[in-house]
């Protein structure tokens, strides 16, 4: 059974951008377990605002085995941790490339997250088909 070697989020921030200094907290879950993480871009005060009509990607952390079929139905959360008041509107999504390369890839709605100071989070089951 091929396994992940790769899981990458990718963003296209629409109307409202991200920040420099809020924190992404990204975390793919299958059956109530964490298998892959992210936790990213606040540290480049240029490199990490990402400005409205722009595309970013970024790799998750792999922190268990994720094999291919795993994923349908289970569930990404999308998080962010704002210093200051932060209102990010984007299209998310996940990228996953197999050791036999084969690749799953999910989009999902425009997404909005707001925050002021406060971790906020909001969820999507991956789709069965």
């Amino acid at each position: 059974m091929p396994s992940a070697k790769t899981v990458t989020m990718k963003f296209v921030t629409t109307s409202d951008d991200k920040d420099w200094n809020t924190q992404v907290l990204d975390r793919l879950v299958v059956n109530g377990v964490d298998v892959a993480t992210l936790s990213c871009c606040s540290a480049d005060r240029n490199g990490d605002h990402w400005d409205n009509n722009s595309t970013h990607t970024a790799p998750m952390q792999i922190v268990q085995t994720i094999n291919k079929g795993d994923l349908p139905g289970q569930t990404l959360v999308l998080g962010m941790l704002p210093v200051g008041n932060d209102r990010w509107i984007f299209i998310p999504t996940l990228i996953v490339q197999y050791d036999d390369n084969s690749t799953d890839e999910w989009t999902f709605q425009e997404t909005t997250l707001v925050g002021d100071n406060n971790y906020v989070s909001t969820q999507y089951t991956i789709p069965t088909s």
